[in-house]
């Protein structure tokens, strides 16, 4: 009994470390978190059913390993944190993700205490104090996935379509508007270097260009 209670726990530690790596690597490659999260989720609904069924010992400790797959999500989580967030947004946000992890951590347990009275049949399988925690989390897991489904976005994908947007509304200085201004266009980007697309190609080419010219202007002036 003692052997297979600490096969549980290994199983889930086993696949978790090893899913960890490949799910780094995946986001290496990949903005989008959202995907990933809910396929990884489905390993977890999947071995809690396995876990709930109990058909034997090892059919348990294989749910356990299916559902270890799933724990990465929390990487993906905390990757897509980092990359949408400056250091100092980022330090209270992750904090508040450790400090949620260990309230579970801490009242997940607890939760047996209202399933250890249960007692009922689904078609065959009898649902009791032993097998109800795989049960109660296949809920839980299920009711995550429609959840994250349809309220959880990609941060850094937001914030990339965000910047683009802002990009793309900043006005870009013409040809025609420089030769018509002139200096006074430069003026102009001096005064609000923000307004001002600083990437495209015209820009630096007329900005060089005015500036090379004020240069001029002003030696001759002197």
């Amino acid at each position: 009994m003692t052997f297979q209670c600490f096969s549980f726990f290994l199983a889930v530690t086993v696949t978790d470390m090893i899913m960890g790596l490949v799910v780094g690597r995946i986001l290496d490659k990949f903005k989008r978190v959202l995907p990933l999260v809910l396929f990884l989720n489905l390993f977890q609904i999947a071995g809690s059913l396995m876990y709930f069924m109990g058909i034997s010992p090892a059919f348990m400790i294989l749910g356990r390993l299916v559902e270890g797959l799933g724990n990465p999500a929390m990487v993906a989580f905390t990757t897509d944190v980092c990359r949408a967030t400056t250091i100092e947004e980022r330090t209270p946000v992750l904090l508040l993700f450790n400090i949620a992890q260990q309230l579970g951590l801490l009242l997940g347990p607890a939760c047996n205490l209202l399933l250890r009275e249960i007692d009922f049949y689904i078609g065959s399988i009898h649902v009791d104090k032993l097998n109800a925690p795989g049960f109660f989390l296949a809920l839980v897991y299920t009711l995550w996935e429609i959840l994250a489904y349809f309220c959880y976005y990609d941060l850094k994908v937001a914030k990339d379509e965000e910047a683009t947007t802002e990009t793309d509304s900043s006005p870009i200085l013409t040809e025609d508007i420089f030769s018509i201004q002139g200096q006074d266009a430069l003026q102009e980007i001096r005064n609000n270097p923000g307004a001002y697309d600083t990437d495209s190609v015209p820009w630096s080419r007329y900005v060089t260009e005015l500036a090379r010219g004020e240069i001029i202007g002003t030696k001759k002036l002197s």
